[in-house]
């Protein structure tokens, strides 16, 4: 099992960035940033969240679904595969609804 203190810092700053970037609205530098998260450790769920939601926000919804499932995959706790469910559910639902 993976353990969080297992986790480079280099990680969480990542992740900070790419949050600080989408507050921003430089939604291209929060996906690079979420983006070498991932490249840091691929074993975690949240850079692959936030990066789709990022995606969303761009109507990139391929991508976004794509990372969404790349995050239900490594989550471990059923809240966060609930909320990303959800999520998916609320945002996508319409769209193939045709």
């Amino acid at each position: 099992m993976f353990k969080e203190e297992n986790v480079p810092l280099d990680y969480w700053r990542f992740i900070r960035l790419g949050r600080a970037k989408k507050i921003l609205e430089d939604f291209e530098g929060a996906i690079q940033e979420y983006t070498k998260a991932i490249i840091t450790s691929k074993k975690l769920s949240n850079a692959f969240f936030h990066r789709g939601n990022i995606y969303s926000i761009l109507g990139n919804h391929h991508l976004a679904i794509k990372d969404y499932k790349e995050a239900l995959n490594k989550s471990n706790t059923c809240f966060a595969k609930s909320y990303i469910l959800e999520k998916i559910e609320k945002q996508y639902i319409d769209k193939f609804k045709n």
